[in-house]
């Protein structure tokens, strides 16, 4: 009796034994892989500029680490135009101020952070919207760049109040410092544009960051339905990543995503040379559009 008893007293231990060996084994398992993947972490951070051009040099970090099995993270610190000492939207990284983190790898203190551009990486720029580049971007978006919930539901509201179910032209102005890069196209040539698209039905969303030439385009289209997102536009001409006061810069970032939302829910785009423009094609591959230079 007492024999039979040790023996399987015996079984038992070693059973015991092979289980403390095998979760062993799984821990060390576990722990290769989470080295594995912090190894493909690639933490790409701001640059030096707008919302708009930032969201590019995103769209060209992402084709790189798809291209080189790396694992992409965005983590806009201090150093970004945007940056809010207390945070906002309850995150204090600036990208997750408006999106959703693209994996669920997270960013460290000691990671590199990337910013610059190298030979593989994409060529997304406002210059180049073809239907090509209009499609891979919209892929990239649908499978990193997803915008946070509570902003979804601005658009959603104002869309829902304003524009579901009538039709509208969308049309966007860069104003401040965009005429040191290119021609300002006038609101005239603009209205005169929108206005071949339109019928007596038609209403126009305006987006623009500057007051002066939103109030142009509404006097020009006098007689016609206008809407707009109500929101600070530079008052003086002045670049609104560099404005000074109130609102917050990261309320500004939040800002030019809607609109850039809204504006992508037209039935039809009229759009100058802008990152933001170009970024409205991207999050709908389908919209008609007609760029004006």
């Amino acid at each position: 009796m007492f024999k039979y008893i040790f023996i399987l007293c015996l079984i038992f231990s070693n059973l015991l034994v092979c289980k403390d060996d095998l979760s062993k084994l799984l821990k060390h398992q576990i722990k290769n892989i989470n080295l594995k993947r912090n190894s493909n972490k690639y933490v790409i951070g701001p640059w030096p500029g707008g919302l708009g051009v930032n969201i590019h040099s995103v769209l060209n970090h992402l084709v790189h680490c798809e291209l080189n099995n790396k694992i992409p993270v965005v983590y806009w610190g201090s150093n970004s135009f945007y940056y809010n000492s207390t945070g906002f939207n309850g995150a204090r990284n600036v990208w997750e101020y408006y999106f959703e983190p693209t994996s669920n790898l997270t960013y460290h203190a000691s990671d590199r952070i990337h910013s610059f551009q190298e030979k593989d990486f994409g060529k997304f720029s406002y210059y180049d919207t073809s239907q090509e580049k209009r499609d891979k971007a919209n892929e990239l978006f649908k499978k990193y760049i997803k915008i946070k919930p509570v902003i979804e539901h601005k658009v959603d509201q104002f869309y829902d109040l304003q524009m579901a179910g009538k039709k509208t032209i969308g049309i966007h102005l860069r104003g401040t410092d965009k005429v040191t890069e290119n021609k300002l196209v006038t609101p005239e040539t603009i209205i005169e544009e929108a206005l071949k698209y339109a019928d007596e039905e038609t209403q126009f969303l305006i987006a623009s960051d500057e007051q002066k030439l939103l109030n142009k385009m509404i006097e020009l289209l006098n007689g016609k339905k206008v809407i707009y997102y109500e929101c600070y536009r530079s008052q003086d001409g002045s670049p609104l990543h560099i404005h000074r006061g109130k609102p917050s810069y990261a309320q500004l970032g939040e800002d030019v995503i809607v609109e850039m939302s809204l504006l992508a829910r037209c039935d039809m785009f009229i759009r100058t040379l802008s990152s933001i423009s170009a970024i409205v094609l991207y999050l709908n591959p389908k919209l008609n559009y007609v760029l004006l230079t």
